[in-house]
């Protein structure tokens, strides 16, 4: 397939997927969905986007999906496979429903420091494969739990972020919203917090202060997701802009200087609570510089040429996929802590 226009690159990686799932072309497939009450994707608009290179890639890895009596089940890639949420004893749960299906987990990170992660798949017969996106999860996941792993039939593997091996089908997507270079101006995204949850799951405990309570549910009223934004934008100015600042502060010089002369008010466009996702893709067609500590914002502003600066925030999967599939490519720059002291 002829590489698109818009990617400036020296060498983007090729994925090892289609090797990978070969023996299970032709498949049924059920895909084990992250969902919420509503029926409503969980996860953030880079999730969506992700999610977006895994349903085109579906059916050229020859994976259908449909049937009510699958022959194959799939893990959407994902970056909540860490013992410290919730997902692990979700996904543990839905899987010993069907113990006998093979299963297949799509790229994705993971961390598990105290609990050991074969207990997923609990008492499945079928065979396991389990796809990272990074080194550093697939050491950890070899060194620390590969004996227990394999007792449980799980054998592990290594490819690339789906974004990055779906970055034509991310061109497509987002090419509609783009303008020219001469027409785009900088911008900054600094995630808020460890991974700036929406303000009922940050808030709505039962050991929260009786006001904060009675401002989660006052803000969960609000009819319009429009005005839900406008409010959380006013919650969290203040902490926003001191996230971007202290974001901009560990920047090369020359790029602070040409960040610093815009005026834009940049909130957290991969937080849906802060950012619609029409706003968000007009955003990334609009940006010609780009800092970030958020993964999937810096990949589809790479993959639209813009110059792009992704500030390691300590989880690892940044630099883990960076230094995995992006350390080719031109147009982005990983700024590790203490860079540009």
């Amino acid at each position: 397939m002829k590489k698109d226009s818009t990617m400036t690159a020296k060498t983007w990686p090729e994925s090892s997927l289609p090797e990978m799932l070969a023996p299970y072309r032709g498949s049924q497939a059920r895909v084990l969905e992250w969902k919420d009450d509503r029926g409503q994707n969980l996860g953030n608009h880079g999730d969506a986007l992700m999610l977006h290179c895994f349903w085109e890639a579906l059916p050229r890895l020859g994976l259908s999906t449909g049937a009510s009596v699958p022959d194959l089940l799939i893990v959407p890639p994902n970056g909540a496979l860490l013992d410290r949420y919730s997902a692990p004893n979700l996904l543990q749960r839905r899987l010993a429903t069907q113990p006998d299906v093979p299963l297949v987990i799509f790229p994705s990170s993971a961390w598990f420091e105290s609990s050991d992660p074969a207990s997923m798949f609990g008492e499945r017969r079928a065979p396991s494969l389990w796809v990272l996106r990074e080194q550093r999860s697939f050491e950890h996941l070899h060194d620390r739990w590969g004996a227990s792993l394999k007792r449980a039939g799980v054998t592990l593997a290594l490819d690339h972020d789906m974004v990055v091996s779906g970055r034509e089908d991310i061109s497509r997507l987002l090419r509609p919203h783009q303008v020219p270079m001469t027409e785009r101006s900088p911008l900054v995204v600094s995630r808020l917090g460890a991974e700036a949850q929406d303000m009922t799951q940050d808030h709505a405990s039962r050991d929260a202060p009786a006001w904060r309570r009675a401002a989660v549910r006052a803000y969960s009223r609000i009819p319009h997701e429009t005005l839900k934004i406008g409010v959380r934008r006013r919650v969290v100015r203040k902490d926003q802009q001191a996230a971007n600042e202290r974001m901009i502060a560990g920047l090369p010089a020359n790029v602070r200087e040409r960040v610093s002369l815009t005026r834009a008010s940049w909130y957290d466009i991969s937080d849906p609570t802060l950012c619609d996702w029409n706003s968000f893709v007009r955003a990334l067609g609009r940006s010609s510089l780009v800092v970030t500590n958020r993964l999937h914002v810096a990949l589809p502003s790479t993959i639209l040429g813009a110059e792009t600066y992704l500030v390691d925030s300590g989880y690892h999967k940044l630099r883990g996929v960076y230094e995995r599939s992006l350390g080719n490519v031109e147009n982005i720059r990983l700024i590790r802590k203490g860079d540009c002291e």
